[in-house]
């Protein structure tokens, strides 16, 4: 699927989104009916920090590169939540962190 967007990042919107915190329940299930309302704010691409397994609440040492944290859902819940957006024109970069690796 291509996406038409501006590729020039000096103009694009950016909205980043820590999705724990984002709704009481902290899943992409649960974002992602709000994805039409970020896209309204002009929102071209959506940042979200980190989403893999990790022990620490911010989600910074990751412990699997390979999945998603069980408490935002599944991998299936994120590609739909990838999908939604992508249908939406929203372009999504997740926070890969590699320099802080857990056990």
């Amino acid at each position: 699927m291509s996406i038409q967007t501006n590729p020039d990042l000096r103009r694009s919107v950016i909205y980043e989104l820590y999705v724990r915190s984002h709704t009481p329940q902290g899943t992409f299930r649960a974002v992602e009916p709000d994805l039409p309302r970020i896209r309204a704010l002009g929102t071209d691409i959506l940042w979200l920090m980190p989403i893999h397994p990790s022990p620490s609440y911010h989600k910074y040492d990751v412990t699997d590169y390979y999945a998603v944290d069980p408490l935002y859902g599944t991998l299936e819940d994120f590609q739909a939540f990838l999908d939604r957006a992508h249908a939406l024109g929203i372009r999504v970069i997740i926070d890969l962190v590699v320099n802080h690796t857990s056990n």
